[in-house]
Parts: C-alpha cells; sequence; structure tokens
C-alpha cells in the first residue's frame, strides 16, 4: 500500500511540473510573438573626399575614402563606388567642377565627365557673370582673399573735402585670382580679381571702377545676410574732430547813472555829521 501511494505522488508531482513547462514556454512564445519587430537601419559604403578637392583638380583614388551612410540619406548623384567614378583604365580623369571640402559627399553634379576640360564658367551659378576688377595688395586684403571667399565692395570717389565711400555690392563670391582659380595656401599680391555677379551688378560695378577706387572687405564664413550701409563722407570722419563754437557773452547793459540829488541835508550830532540826500 505504500508503495502504491509513493507512486501515485510521484506521478502528481511530475504531471505537476510538466503543466508548468508547458504553460512557460507557451507565455514565452506569446510574448515573442507580441514583441514589435524593430528593423534594423541599413547603411551603405559612399565615396567622400579625403581632404579638399580644388576646384579643377584630377579626383584620383589618392583623395578619395568610403563612409557608411543610411540608405535612405543618400542623394541622387552620390557614388558608391569607384570604378563609377574613376572609370575603366586609360579613360580620362574626372576633375572637380567646384570646391570639395573633405568629408563631403562626392556626387555627379560636382564632377566632370571623362577627360572633360573644366573652365571657371562651370563654376558660375545660374544666370550669373564672371567679372574682373583691378585690385592691389591695400585694396584686396592684404592678398588674403582666396578663390571661394565672399567679400563686400567698397567704391571711394571723389576729391578733397568731397570725399565719400559706399559699399556698393555685398556677399560677392570670389572666382579667381588673376589667372587662378583654385585657393593658394599663401597669401599672393594680386593684381585683378575675378568675381561672380549677376548681370545688372555687372553694370554697377563696371560703372564703379571708371568712378573711383574699389576695395575688398572679406566676410566671415557665418555671415549672412546684407548689411543696411549708408554712405561716408569726409565732413562724416570729421564732425566729431571740430572744436565747438564757444558761446558769444552777452553784451553788458550800462547801468543808468543815479539822479543827482536835489537837496542835501547835514545833521551834527556832536562831533558827527551826517549827510541826507533828498531826491
Amino acid at each position: 500500500m505504500r508503495l502504491r501511494g509513493l507512486l501515485i505522488s510521484l506521478i502528481g508531482v511530475c504531471l505537476a511540473g510538466a503543466s508548468v513547462w508547458i504553460a512557460d514556454n507557451i507565455f514565452s512564445s506569446n510574448q515573442t510573438q507580441a514583441a514589435p519587430q524593430v528593423a534594423a537601419p541599413k547603411f551603405v559604403k559612399v565615396l567622400v573626399a579625403k581632404s579638399d578637392i580644388q576646384f579643377g583638380q584630377i579626383i584620383d583614388r589618392e583623395v578619395l575614402t568610403a563612409q557608411s551612410w543610411p540608405v535612405e540619406n543618400v542623394p541622387e548623384g552620390a557614388f558608391t563606388g569607384t570604378r563609377a567614378l574613376l572609370g575603366p583604365e586609360n579613360t580620362g580623369p574626372r576633375r572637380a567642377k567646384r570646391l570639395i571640402r573633405e568629408g563631403e559627399l562626392i556626387v555627379e553634379d560636382r564632377v566632370s565627365g571623362f577627360g572633360e576640360t573644366v573652365t571657371i564658367v562651370q563654376a558660375l551659378a545660374p544666370n550669373t557673370r564672371a567679372m574682373a576688377i583691378e585690385v592691389d595688395a591695400a585694396t584686396a586684403v592684404g592678398g588674403f582673399v582666396m578663390p571661394g571667399d565672399r567679400v563686400d565692395i567698397v567704391l571711394t570717389e571723389g576729391r578733397g573735402s568731397d570725399l565719400r565711400a559706399a559699399t556698393i555690392l555685398q556677399d560677392v563670391r570670389v572666382l579667381g585670382i588673376d589667372q587662378q582659380s583654385e585657393k593658394d595656401k599663401s597669401a599672393k599680391r594680386a593684381r585683378t580679381i575675378t568675381v561672380e555677379v549677376t548681370p545688372q551688378d555687372g553694370q554697377i560695378l563696371a560703372l564703379a571702377q571708371r568712378a573711383g577706387t574699389l576695395s575688398l572687405t572679406l566676410r566671415t564664413q557665418t555671415e549672412i545676410g546684407d548689411a543696411d550701409l549708408a554712405q561716408i563722407s569726409l565732413a562724416d570722419l570729421l564732425r566729431d574732430s571740430e572744436p565747438e563754437p564757444e558761446p558769444e557773452p552777452e553784451p553788458e547793459i550800462a547801468a543808468e547813472p543815479e539822479p543827482e540829488p536835489r537837496y542835501v541835508i547835514r545833521v551834527r550830532r556832536g562831533t558827527e555829521e551826517d549827510v541826507v540826500k533828498l531826491k
């Protein structure tokens, strides 16, 4: 009897353990199915500039590097392989059609075709013109203006007391220095600077060159928008230095003479004498 009871207890324990195990598996399976499936973001290798690529510079493997980029954010025209960008062997090289900064994506509209010659015309924005102006070390920020910089152009004209200066153009992009359209690390004394202007601004600039002396002021890279600048004349500069005129003294009003007394009375008190004047 004892053996039978022991077997029944053992079978009951086994059944209970099996029930718990089955219930736990069913609960875990339901949790797995209910959990949302989060897709891992997909990345693709794209070509970026390993260092600054100057305008007109040949694009080869030395200036390129690959970088992981989210697939959904890859812009149209980006290169995902060197073969598409550099082409097969014995193919003319591609060149940069504009300055490509370090870490910037290499896209199709920023590079030329295979063996294509790159000129400054390809660096112009739509509906703009390239125009050269004469400068020297003093008017061109000491030679520190480089292609790609943005400047304001100041006109100084007149003579003597009529001398005046005005900023005629603002936020103008420099395309080239003399005959160089690539940025040089060293400052050079330039004689001509080519800038990008609209057709109307080109007329203003042509007239200003004949009217007086043009000077450039270099803008910061973070500066946005034009400033409201008034024309300055020589009289404006000297106004504060002129001494203020001293006020003229008020004319003194002469006092009227006292009328002569008509009667004089002398009063003696011992040794003292008082004089009383009657008008």
